[in-house]
């Protein structure tokens, strides 16, 4: 290494004082920088003889050139989603961790002859620490930003890099090293083998190796804020509207990995948004906004405000109204009495469906898993003849709540794509999808899963939806 000055001091790290902790405060080391060095990752990692790395990420390739350089060591291998939100994310993550090891020959052989062990985390951990150890007593911590990957070590993009030599405070890392590795780690088997797709060795994954050896209950989790799942639900979906944009503007690495940007591209991409804009209008009935603003407690319909203290007068002869629509079923044949209990179940469904989006979102964090439309759906289906007065009964209530009709959707829109496409652009108003074939309906299934896309995304003034089945 070539060192560019001769600064001394004791130690990279000292303690910052404070005593005790309180169960919000965090452990902080203060830092002071000796020197700078120009170095290779190779240098750094040379001549020691164990190595214990934490990292939340990792470049297979990166890790087996490391760990040629020692004779023994381990490796916990963290999440690279900042915000696990579910057991099924620690279950793909481990599933791609195992596959990813395991068909490494290298690696394979250095997990089978016992010099080399790896764990995956399933407690959460976001931190990147190399501990190097030698058999003469000297030993080196490297921290910083660098995961374990070819790219974060070659000098290609910014990293901070701080390491000590001799450093007092190596145990006191190893540690912390081990604490983690044991108690929020689970090893990889000299058995395992990739997951096979029908689950006989289910138990090659970590975590459910550990579950299956303790016999008991574990905590692989901690469930994260809503600010955090909803901050980390909005940057997926974005990623993923951008994903679309750059694909259309024809981005592509060149052979070195390299993605140029030219005005081309910025072209090509903001004529592919405006497209894409100008159908998504096409698509979503324009209008059909009924927003409540539970901070200033005011609405507003199509673009207007919408008055939320009528007179005794206006309520009098929506009422009256409402009366003389269930009379005009005396006339009716059948059961009249039940025709109108479901009349005013529909009207009361709709009369509520400006809430529903609140409701839902409010319930969320209290409802057993995919049970918030059970309490609060977002589809009311209703059953029977064609010319049994559903529709008749749909746009009295859509008059009384609006003054007016609304559009009804035709039958095409009963598809897991199209409908997501009305189901963020109609806000607060129930909605008629006209006459749905059973060959749609069983869409319904799949599109009714879904909707927890809508909760995440914090949406609280979608709207409803009446399908109509024989």
């Amino acid at each position: 290494m070539k060192e560019q000055n001769d600064i001394q001091q004791d130690s990279l790290f000292s303690i910052v004082p404070g005593g005790g902790h309180e169960a919000s405060d965090i452990v902080a080391y203060k830092i002071q920088m000796m020197e700078e060095v120009q170095t290779t990752w190779q240098e750094l990692f040379h001549g020691f003889d164990e190595l214990h790395a934490i990292t939340y990420s990792l470049g297979i390739k990166q890790v087996e050139s490391v760990m040629g350089l020692f004779q023994r060591g381990d490796v916990v291998i963290g999440s690279p989603s900042q915000v696990r939100q579910a057991v099924q994310e620690l279950l793909a993550e481990q599933e791609f961790d195992l596959k990813t090891i395991c068909q490494n020959a290298y690696l394979q052989q250095r997990i089978k002859d016992g010099s080399f062990q790896f764990y995956l985390e399933d407690g959460g951990v976001h931190a990147k620490i190399y501990l190097l150890r030698a058999d003469d007593g000297r030993n080196r911590i490297i921290l910083g930003s660098a995961n374990f990957s070819r790219q974060a070590w070659n000098g290609t993009q910014l990293e901070t890099y701080l390491f000590e030599d001799d450093s007092q405070f190596f145990e006191h890392y190893m540690q912390l090293y081990e604490a983690l590795r044991d108690e929020s780690s689970s090893k990889v088997s000299i058995k395992a083998k990739p997951l096979r797709a029908d689950g006989s060795n289910l138990q090659d994954l970590p975590i459910i190796q550990k579950v299956v050896q303790a016999r008991k209950p574990v905590i692989i989790e901690k469930v994260p804020s809503r600010e955090e799942v909803e901050y980390t639900f909005s940057v997926t979906q974005e990623g993923k509207e951008w994903a679309e944009r750059v694909n259309h503007a024809y981005v592509k690495p060149d052979n070195h990995g390299v993605v140029h940007f030219t005005s081309k591209t910025v072209d090509r991409m903001q004529a592919y948004m405006k497209r894409s804009e100008h159908e998504k209008k096409l698509r979503v009935v324009e209008n059909l906004e009924f927003l409540l603003d539970y901070k200033e407690h005011s609405a507003s319909f199509s673009g207007k405000a919408w008055n939320l203290n009528p007179s005794k007068e206006d309520v009098q002869r929506d009422i009256h109204c409402l009366y003389q629509y269930l009379d005009g079923t005396e006339g009716f044949t059948g059961d009249i009495k039940k025709l109108q209990e479901t009349y005013t179940k529909i009207l009361l469904y709709m009369f509520l469906s400006p809430f529903m989006a609140k409701l839902r979102y409010d319930y969320s964090p209290y409802a057993p898993e995919n049970s918030v439309g059970k309490y609060f759906p977002m589809y009311m289906i209703i059953r029977g003849p064609k010319s049994g007065g559903k529709s008749s009964i749909i746009r009295t209530g859509q008059h009384l709540m609006f003054g007016k009709s609304l559009h009804t959707l035709p039958t095409s829109v009963i598809s897991p794509i199209k409908l997501d496409a009305y189901k963020v652009g109609i806000k607060g108003c129930p909605v008629l999808i006209d006459d749905v074939t059973n060959s749609r309906f069983r869409y319904l299934k799949d599109i009714v899963k879904s909707d927890d896309a809508l909760i995440r995304g914090h949406n609280i003034n979608h709207g409803t939806f009446f399908n109509y089945n024989k």
